[in-house]
C-alpha cells in the first residue's frame, strides 16, 4: 500500500512500512525532547526527578511497620562508605561500632477513611517506626513506595535545557527543509 503526499511543488510517494517507521521516529525524537527539557527544568528546580504519585487517585498516608524483613545487616561500617568518607572529608573513620540495616519488605497498618489496612511494601523508608506510602483512592488495599530520585548537578541540567533545545531546532529545520 502506497501513499501520496503533496507539498507545494514536491510529491512524495511512501510504502506504509516506511511510514510507520518515520512515525516511530518521530515519536521518539519528540519524547527525546520532552524527557531532556523536564529533565533540565526540574534539575534547575532543585526538584527530584521523577514526581510523586498524582493526588488526584493517589492518597499519602502514614503507616506503622508491624514486621520487617532486613537483606542485609551490617556491624561497624563497610569499607566502601569507609572509603567514601575518605574522599569526602580527607579524615579516615576511626573504630566505629555502627548499626546499619536495610530494610528489603515490611508488613505496614494504615487507615484510610476510618478503616484499616494491612499491606506489604518493598523498599521502604523507615523512621522511628513508621513510614510514608501512597494508597489508592479507589482500592485502599493497593499501596505504592515513594522514593525521589536525586536531580542531577546544574552543570546536567543546564546541559539538558541546551540539548533539548538543539534538538527543536534541528526538527524545525528538518521540518523547513521537507515544506520547502
Amino acid at each position: 500500500m502506497t501513499f501520496d503526499f503533496t507539498f507545494g511543488n514536491t510529491h512524495t510517494t511512501m510504502e506504509l512500512s516506511t511510514l510507520i517507521i518515520l512515525a516511530f521516529v518521530v515519536g521518539f525524537f519528540i519524547w527525546l525532547i520532552c524527557w531532556s527539557l523536564c529533565r533540565g527544568i526540574r534539575t534547575l528546580q532543585g526538584k527530584p526527578l521523577n514526581s510523586p504519585p498524582s493526588r488526584l487517585f493517589w492518597a499519602k498516608v502514614t503507616a506503622d511497620v508491624l514486621d520487617t524483613e532486613e537483606d542485609e545487616i551490617w556491624h561497624g561500617i563497610p569499607e566502601a562508605f569507609q572509603a567514601a568518607h575518605n574522599l569526602k572529608t580527607g579524615a579516615s573513620i576511626g573504630s566505629h561500632d555502627g548499626y546499619m540495616r536495610r530494610v528489603q519488605s515490611c508488613k505496614v497498618s494504615y487507615t484510610y477513611k476510618e478503616r484499616s489496612y494491612t499491606s506489604t511494601i518493598w523498599n521502604p523508608v523507615i523512621r522511628d517506626g513508621k513510614t510514608e506510602i501512597y494508597c489508592y483512592k479507589r482500592k485502599p488495599a493497593l499501596t505504592k513506595v515513594y522514593i525521589p530520585n536525586q536531580s542531577w548537578s546544574k552543570g546536567a541540567g543546564i546541559f539538558m535545557l541546551f540539548f533539548g533545545i538543539l534538538m527543536i531546532l534541528m526538527g524545525v529545520i528538518a521540518i523547513c527543509g521537507i515544506f520547502s
